[in-house]
């Protein structure tokens, strides 16, 4: 989008867009009247005057009743990887190992927290929409570091986790109903009903390896509508609508991004092919490709980041004849219950097609996903710098955030080192950065007097009543 600017093009911020998600579940973006071109459409332009979008690729799965670690990231090339400074986050050691045993070279960028505040306005320049993890900006340094190396196409692993079942939020959708497609019920359905209650207790906390998925009146309601699937929980957990000024509600309403993403992501086609034939698990994966590894994934984790450094990422997972190959396969042959550990395997079919080909630490190992740490020093450089951005000026520049509302972020994200907290602080900083590099106007309320001081509407205006 930073390329209309040169066109004279004068950003201003899409209040409703960023109030909803819009920006990650749909064709919207942060900037108002800039719209993305939908995954599997072309444009059609009749005379420049009449301007739509063409499908001409779909996602399919079959009727239910028929038949970032670096386990898809190998190959017997130069190898690329992010050390983050905590354990917990850190999978350098492992990608090292790997390296050894394949005998390749490897590149490691080293993610201190310096490093995080050099590029920490470039990397919300390239991405241009907040991001709830800072992993993006070790994307931007280690392009940095490809580039350094004369390398200027690189191989990436996004997908494998789409295609294959990979993430831990899957496993709920999994076992919500047996798949029938599998010989002699590879799952006992006792362990399958005992599993998906324990899976559909709700909670508001995110781990390492889970998104929270909290079974809010609203995300209930979102559920009911695309066969009681919880992935569509997870766009709740990227809002950060509680701190928008009451200006915004009064003007846009209070549409749930749960709700958004059901009405606006797919088609009414879709949503009956997920009520009445999808298995619960590829309706899952749909959702989770049409949201976030279209929006975000292939966007802030790819394309723009890799291009921040001029850098090709070729994705061989997402070759449509291995999608539509891997669409085709039950179930089961993704997600595979081992009666042995009562452990449920993630991408199965694929670790058993790489056993030959990886390490048994990277076949046996759980999938980690690419995050960066949540807890940062005290007083360090990071906590010095988003403090420097986290200003009472600053937040009222944006036009549509209530400053009494994000006045605490800084210090209940590093100093009582609340890991929900500080990626509101990350969300909102970086949409101060965009604001500041692209020269966003501030955002007002169209139907309302606003107080120029407060930033707050006061009346409706008398053309409006």
């Amino acid at each position: 989008m930073k390329a209309f600017l040169a066109f004279g093009w004068e950003p201003e911020w899409d209040v409703q867009s960023i109030l909803e998600s819009g920006y990650i579940s749909d064709t919207r973006t942060v900037f108002s009247g800039v719209k993305k071109i939908r995954a599997g459409h072309y444009l059609v332009l009749q005379g420049f005057e009449n301007v739509t979008q063409q499908e001409y690729w779909e996602i399919d799965y079959p009727q239910k009743h028929q038949l970032g670690d670096a386990k898809d990231s190998t190959a017997n090339i130069n190898c690329y990887s992010i050390k983050f400074m905590d354990d917990e986050y850190d999978e350098e050691p492992i990608a090292q190992r790997t390296a050894e045993w394949l005998g390749v070279k490897m590149h490691v960028v080293r993610m201190t927290e310096d490093e995080f505040v050099k590029n920490y306005s470039d990397a919300a320049w390239h991405t241009e929409f907040p991001m709830l993890d800072l992993n993006f900006i070790g994307k931007v340094a280690l392009s940095r570091l490809t580039r350094e190396t004369g390398v200027k196409v690189i191989l990436t692993g996004e997908g494998s986790d789409e295609q294959f079942a990979g993430y831990q939020n899957y496993l709920a959708d999994f076992v919500r109903e047996p798949d029938y497609a599998t010989p002699n019920r590879q799952l006992p359905e006792d362990v399958r009903i005992a599993k998906s209650a324990e899976e559909d207790q709700p909670t508001t906390k995110s781990t390492l390896t889970k998104f929270p998925i909290a079974n809010s009146p609203s995300t209930l309601k979102a559920r009911r509508q695309v066969n009681n699937v919880s992935i569509v929980g997870i766009t709740g957990f990227i809002s950060f609508d509680s701190y928008f000024s009451q200006w915004t509600k009064d003007e846009h309403g209070t549409a749930d991004p749960r709700g958004v993403v059901v009405h606006n992501s797919f088609s009414g086609t879709i949503r009956q092919k997920i009520m009445t034939s999808w298995h619960p698990l590829h309706a899952s994966m749909y959702i989770w490709q049409r949201i976030f590894l279209a929006n975000v994934l292939l966007t802030a984790l790819g394309d723009r980041v890799e291009m921040s450094n001029s850098i090709e990422g070729r994705q061989p997972f997402l070759d449509h004849n291995l999608t539509e190959y891997v669409n085709g396969l039950p179930p089961t042959m993704k997600l595979r219950y081992d009666p042995e550990t009562g452990a449920f395997n993630e991408k199965y079919i694929l670790k058993e097609a790489a056993r030959p080909f990886i390490t048994d630490e990277l076949y046996r190992r759980r999938k980690h996903p690419f995050s960066a740490p949540l807890k940062y020093e005290k007083n360090g450089p990071l906590h010095q710098y988003l403090g420097g951005l986290m200003t009472r000026e600053n937040v009222e520049k944006l036009g549509f955030l209530d400053w009494e509302k994000c006045k605490g972020l800084v210090e209940d994200g590093f100093i009582k080192e609340d890991a929900a907290q500080i990626r509101r602080l990350f969300q909102i900083t970086q949409l101060i950065e965009i604001g500041k590099r692209f020269g966003v106007k501030r955002a007002r309320p169209e139907f309302a007097v606003e107080d120029e001081e407060l930033g707050a509407p006061l009346e409706l205006t008398q053309s409006r009543l």
